[in-house]
């Protein structure tokens, strides 16, 4: 019996699937319908469209910067392993060049561009026996990069750019300011190695990172349509005012014309309306329903889907009672928005230390340090994770401010200005 399993752990058996898979067809219901034809998406997908919602949408922008600053909000260089020869030398050459590199800005400028872009290209040239790092411009569009990978393997081979080609200005103190960029119209192209670039993302499919951003195109695209109807509707519901000229008594030729363009200026502007007297002959009401569609609501179903895209609980900002406490599960739980910043820890360790920080102390002789210089974003074991609070980040990022005249929680927002 025991040699009979023996046998069977040696061999692959034939009946644990089928030889050949069935083959891809159309689906048999010539009634279904595509999706793509019934609900086509309405805004481009483009990055040029996911940069203008992160400049012109609060929301959007407020929440990929606090994870991005919750996720690099400190860090330090250490070590692994304390034995290996040299290694403080190593640290203290690495910690010079993070400042030289700005790395700190760097990372945020790259978990900003990962989560709203998809990808960013940094290019490392190896200067005087150094590195020196420097982002590429990338937009899918003027400026566009390939991807080439090796058919075998999947892997990375190179990296191909597209950019509009300028003259070189090299007097160029002495050229005037708008005459500095010299577009000639035409494009160059520059090929890169692996090893000469940092390729950021933070998710990714088939070598191509996925923005966070783009499949919430169509969804800011209501939000600002819904935004535009609440001026408007909260403009024209109950705001028209009717004037009616003349009745059986007063003949409308006893009205001068400038006095009801007067009356008219008077109600023109519902936000400064004020108290008209009319002549006898004249009248004044309003015509509507003082009733207003649930723009509100609406709103708030597509803000609930952007915290979710974006993987940030809604408590983080926006507190439906006074109760902090499921706002602090949410964000250390495992399972919930401390689960994602670790994501986008270890997303910039697996890019700075193997891609940068190796190869620098490659460069700089340290070769037995390689691998073991870390970047260590938990100063202690003790360390909880806080997200930023609202009064950390821009007072232009602020998303909802619903306080109490003491600045704390109230039953309605978080938002803390003291």
């Amino acid at each position: 019996m025991v040699s009979k399993i023996k046998q069977i752990r040696d061999i692959i058996l034939d009946n644990s699937q089928k030889n050949v898979s069935p083959a891809t067809s159309p689906d048999p219901n010539k009634e279904a319908i595509d999706l793509a034809d019934s609900h086509p998406y309405q805004v481009a997908k483009t990055i040029k469209n996911c940069r203008y919602v992160y400049n012109n949408e609060s929301i959007v922008s407020a929440l990929i910067l606090n994870n991005a600053l919750t996720a690099n909000n400190r860090f330090v260089i250490t070590t692994d392993n304390k034995n290996i020869p040299n290694i403080d030398k190593a640290i203290k050459h690495i910690e010079s060049k993070i400042k030289e590199w700005k790395l700190d800005s760097v990372m945020n400028q790259a978990l900003i561009k990962g989560q709203r872009d998809g990808k960013c290209f940094i290019q490392k040239a190896v200067i005087d026996g150094t590195i020196k790092i420097n982002f590429l411009a990338y937009d899918g569009e003027d400026y566009d990069m390939r991807i080439i990978t090796d058919p075998k393997s999947g892997e990375i081979i190179g990296f191909k750019q597209k950019y509009p080609k300028q003259e070189n200005i090299d007097n160029w103190m002495n050229v005037k300011f708008d005459e500095l960029i010299k577009d000639t119209g035409e494009t160059d192209e520059a090929n890169f190695l692996p090893k000469d670039m940092i390729y950021f993302t933070i998710v990714e499919e088939d070598n191509e990172g996925e923005s966070f951003v783009m499949s919430l195109l169509d969804e800011i695209y209501d939000l600002w349509t819904y935004k535009g109807f609440k001026v408007s509707v909260s403009h024209k519901t109950g705001a028209l005012t009717l004037i009616t000229v003349g009745n059986e008594d007063v003949s409308t030729d006893k009205v001068p014309n400038s006095f009801i363009d007067s009356l008219m200026n008077v109600f023109k502007n519902p936000v400064k309306k004020q108290v008209g007297a009319v002549p006898y002959g004249a009248d004044v009401k309003t015509v509507g329903t003082t009733n207003l569609p649930d723009l509100p609501g609406y709103m708030k179903d597509i803000i609930d889907v952007i915290f979710i895209k974006l993987q940030t609980p809604r408590s983080v900002f926006i507190g439906e009672s006074s109760n902090r406490a499921v706002a602090e599960v949410q964000t250390n739980d495992d399972t919930g928005y401390k689960v994602f910043i670790n994501l986008l820890r270890d997303t910039l360790r697996t890019h700075f230390e193997g891609e940068l920080i190796d190869y620098e102390l490659e460069l700089a002789g340290f070769s037995e340090a390689v691998g073991h210089v870390i970047i260590n974003f938990d100063k202690s074991k003790d360390d909880e994770l806080e997200p930023l609070k609202p009064k950390d980040l821009n007072a232009e990022t602020i998303l909802i401010s619903n306080s109490g005249d003491d600045g704390e929680l109230d039953e309605e927002g978080i938002i803390d200005e003291a």
